[in-house]
């Protein structure tokens, strides 16, 4: 009600509102009840961005995703890395953290960060990031089993699977080879999942060991499908087939 005084009919109530968050915190801790994160004005969720979108909206002008100044309640706008952030969010909080990075740095750690978040299910801290950029990949390493066709349900397009499992690529390989990639993917699962043991990193080695065969080679030299084996006289034919064919 203060705050809403203050912002719709300008009357000061004396209040100090940079005590809100603090006040909360007790009532909190008194009540036993927790705050939620997605709060009105207290929650830690409320001035939290993470979509790029957003996020560049906020930085262009404050008012597209603010009905108030947080430093009114004393509370700041926050930017969490994800996998809705884009090259500028990472330059913004890169910055905070003490480095500056380029375009190219920027999505580079994008692609690491995205993988972050797929494997953990949150987002990088602080520390975290700063380790992801120095190329410390311990960050990343995980022996859980990985729950494929879930996690990936989402996924359409090869660039789609390259950016969840966080590998880097060029457009112009994937625009001419995405068809290749995926089938390419699918052949090495095929020949090496184990249900219940397979982890996001075999996973994430078979897409980039898909993607590297079209980075040195190309289609016609790699035929993986069908139509280009046949034309290459390799088409296989399986032993039952032939049985069947001598009956007749």
């Amino acid at each position: 009600m203060v705050l809403g005084l203050r912002q719709c009919q300008a009357v000061d109530s004396g209040v100090d509102l940079r005590y809100f968050p603090a006040l909360s915190a007790l009532v909190a801790r008194a009540s036993g009840r927790p705050v939620g994160w997605q709060k009105s004005v207290v929650g830690e969720g409320v001035f939290t961005h993470e979509a790029g979108i957003h996020v560049d909206g906020l930085l262009k002008d404050p008012d597209n995703y603010q009905g108030f100044d947080p430093q009114l309640v004393g509370r700041e706008h926050r930017i969490v890395l994800g996998k809705h952030s884009g090259r500028r969010a990472v330059q913004l909080v890169m910055a905070r953290l003490g480095r500056r990075l380029d375009d190219d740095e920027a999505g580079e750690l994008l692609d690491r960060v995205r993988g972050f978040v797929v494997m953990r299910k949150r987002p990088p801290s602080d520390g975290e990031l700063l380790q992801l950029f120095d190329g410390d990949n311990t960050t990343m390493a995980t022996s859980d089993s990985y729950d494929f066709a879930d996690e990936t349900s989402e996924c359409e397009s090869a660039e789609d699977f390259l950016e969840h499992f966080a590998v880097p690529y060029h457009r112009a390989v994937v625009q001419v080879h995405r068809l290749h990639i995926l089938q390419r993917f699918h052949n090495y699962l095929a020949g090496n999942t184990q249900p219940g043991e397979t982890t996001y990193d075999d996973y994430r080695s078979w897409l980039l060991r898909a993607y590297e065969d079209f980075v040195r080679s190309d289609a016609q030299t790699e035929k993986v499908f069908s139509v280009l084996q046949r034309a290459a006289g390799i088409a296989k034919v399986s032993v039952a087939s032939i049985g069947r064919s001598r009956t007749r």
